[in-house]
């Protein structure tokens, strides 16, 4: 294990070229802030509390309707004996 950590001593600095830190400082400066537009972030909004207020609805609507016995829906039986005697 320490011969690994010393051959990162031996391990050299590089110099970077003069104009990296201006071009990396101008790429910076010129990058054009993407933005959402006010309307197309209303829309969604709206959108979004419609499809909420729809589902609502929706649930409400399905637990009044919904009376049946899930024993009917699925056939089964409501008697404990094994073998039909």
């Amino acid at each position: 294990m320490e011969n690994q950590l010393d051959s990162l001593n031996r391990i050299q600095k590089v110099d970077a070229p003069t104009f990296l830190y201006t071009r990396i400082l101008s790429r910076i400066q010129n990058k054009v802030k993407e933005t959402v537009p006010v309307k197309w972030a209303v829309a969604a909004a709206a959108c979004l509390t419609l499809l909420i207020i729809i589902n609502l609805t929706v649930i409400q609507a399905d637990k009044d309707n919904n009376k049946t016995d899930l024993t009917e829906v699925f056939s089964l039986k409501t008697n404990n004996s094994l073998y039909n005697e």
